[in-house]
């Protein structure tokens, strides 16, 4: 639990794991909430997480959705896209 943040323009890796089900015959889709999703079917190729870079600020809506044979299953989590810090000085002559 926790913050979900992360500054625009940062590389974000999501990983997926099924707790059940046979990996090989799942097919995952990875909707981003920014119009990209992808769709792969070998749940060990992705075991080091799919990289992702959200172009601007917002909150996004990132959902997996898992289907097999057996049925179907989905998780959702939002993620914070916040704008990168900037360090302003304000320099003055003190009168």
């Amino acid at each position: 639990q926790g913050e979900l943040a992360v500054p625009v323009g940062t590389n974000v890796t999501f990983l997926v794991h099924l707790d059940q089900g046979d990996s090989q015959k799942t097919n995952i889709q990875l909707h981003f909430g920014d119009g990209i999703k992808i769709t792969y079917s070998n749940l060990s190729r992705a075991s080091e997480g799919v990289r992702h870079v959200y172009a601007a600020t917002g909150i996004y809506r990132v959902t997996a959705l898992a289907e097999n044979s057996r049925g179907s299953d989905s998780s959702t989590l939002y993620l914070h896209v916040t704008s990168k810090q900037l360090l302003v000085l304000f320099n003055s002559d003190i009168i």
